[in-house]
């Protein structure tokens, strides 16, 4: 798994690519906390090059989730491909955390 970060105004997005499972999932959490902790009030997951996503993977977005509505701030995910959806919607987390089509759907909602 590789993550490009980038900005846009006040919004961190994390571009994740390759599998979001049990190996990387620790990486992710522990960046999506440091974001937090600095500052973040404003995040999107690009998932668009995600192509597996296990439980691992759930629970960082879960925990990604908690994390920022605590700091009172947003979590939304954007560009999720059809494996990674079907976890998420049989897990039920769909309706817990909003998602878009597109980067800049998630963008144009999150500011």
């Amino acid at each position: 798994m590789t993550v490009n970060t980038k900005t846009d105004c006040d919004t961190v997005i994390l571009c994740l690519n390759g599998d979001f499972d049990l190996y990387s999932a620790p990486a992710i959490r522990e960046l999506m906390r440091s974001y937090i902790s600095e500052g973040c009030r404003k995040m999107v997951l690009n998932m668009e090059q995600v192509g597996y996503l296990d439980s691992s993977g759930v629970g960082v977005i879960i925990l990604g989730l908690h994390n920022m509505k605590k700091a009172e701030g947003d979590l939304v995910l954007a560009a999720l491909q059809r494996a990674p959806f079907r976890v998420l919607e049989m897990s039920n987390i769909t309706s817990l955390i909003k998602h878009f089509n597109s980067e800049n759907e998630a963008l144009n909602y999150i500011k």
